[in-house]
């Protein structure tokens, strides 16, 4: 027998078998297409005597399931409640099975099945659910519009404004607060350096961090990089769910209407000998200001109208060896031709301590 013919005959027949198997799950998958599109379309009724609708309540919150989201261990809660809760612990709050994995690979989708259950057998109830929700959601976002809506205050370290501030983010009420900044689309909060002698343990002033971006990490931790903005003094404070909040009032340069030619004078000098005490320092010192915070900024246009005055004086402020109730209190300073008095008399004393023959004098131009 000729092999070189078997061998071909072979080959044809496994390219017939191919060839039909191909077709057969073709037609599979057509047919499961079509099943899937006339099965959307049906619902089956249900008999009220057939379900509770205390079934669909939130064993952590009480009320009716909103944004369901079922772990691994079958139990399904509000996906706000389960979030706050895994801000505690890793097991599920029902059974305590944990679900780190869960947690790490962040499989916070909502459960069709059970949301379309509750659409279906009780609508009208989902409707008030939502619309508490989108209350609630309003409230957060009405984040220091008013006195009587305050902003959430994270203790931690004085933030300057235009000067980054990276967080990592570890305690349940600073994941809970920063949760609540990203769901209701303010993407900021306040920062306070902590007092020990102050009301609630922290300043009565500070800045507005605006959030840029969030790493998560598998156990629920964040990275959170910042950078400050508006400048705040605080009228009261409280407490929400655990993390302080405060009503504040917005700070803002006064803007000058006279006298600007002094003005842009002293600006000019302050900025000469900022520059001149940050070119002085050791290299290893410059490298590190750099990586952190970058090269001083150029000045700005018409910068004496800027509400918070020109970026280069807090990059002076923040890299200058300074203790925070001084930082605190030109923070605090609205007057832009006062900062820069106050920052020429500290450059000036760093310079004679650093290098006393080659110091200016006080007040040379």
């Amino acid at each position: 027998m000729d092999t070189s013919k078997v061998i071909v005959g072979l080959l044809l027949h496994l390219l017939r078998k191919c060839l039909t198997s191909g077709k057969l799950w073709i037609n599979s998958i057509s047919k499961w297409k079509e099943t899937k599109k006339s099965s959307c379309s049906y619902v089956r009724a249900v008999e009220v005597q057939n379900y509770d609708k205390n079934d669909f309540e939130c064993t952590l919150c009480y009320r009716y399931l909103y944004q369901p989201v079922t772990t691994p261990c079958g139990h399904s809660f509000c996906r706000t409640c389960l979030d706050r809760c895994l801000d505690h612990s890793t097991s599920c709050p029902l059974c305590k099975t944990s679900i780190k994995m869960f947690l790490a690979e962040r499989r916070t989708a909502v459960t069709e099945f059970v949301e379309t259950a509750m659409q279906t057998v009780m609508a009208s109830e989902c409707r008030e659910r939502k619309q508490q929700h989108d209350e609630e959601m309003d409230e957060l976002a009405a984040a220091g519009k008013d006195s009587q809506h305050g902003i959430p205050i994270f203790i931690a370290t004085l933030a300057i404004p235009t000067i980054s501030c990276p967080l990592h983010v570890f305690e349940p009420r600073y994941r809970l607060m920063i949760r609540r900044c990203m769901e209701s689309g303010t993407r900021e909060f306040g920062m306070c350096v902590p007092m020990e002698n102050a009301e609630n343990g922290y300043a009565d002033s500070g800045t507005m961090l605006e959030i840029r971006d969030i790493e998560y990490t598998p156990d629920g931790r964040s990275i959170v990089n910042t950078v400050g903005s508006r400048r705040f003094r605080i009228v009261s404070k409280s407490v929400k769910d655990g993390y302080n909040t405060a009503a504040v009032e917005f700070l803002q340069d006064v803007v000058p209407t006279s006298n600007l030619s002094e003005l842009h004078k002293l600006h000019d000098c302050v900025h000469k000998l900022a520059s001149k005490w940050y070119e002085s320092i050791e290299h290893m010192t410059k490298r590190r200001i750099l990586v952190h915070y970058g090269p001083m900024p150029p000045v700005e246009g018409e910068y004496w109208t800027i509400p918070n005055g020109p970026a280069w004086m807090w990059w002076v402020i923040v890299i200058l060896p300074l203790d925070h109730r001084i930082q605190l209190s030109i923070l605090n300073e609205t007057s832009l031709k006062r900062r820069l008095e106050i920052l020429h008399k500290i450059v000036h004393c760093v310079l004679v301590q650093q290098h006393p023959q080659q110091a200016p004098a006080e007040g040379s131009q």
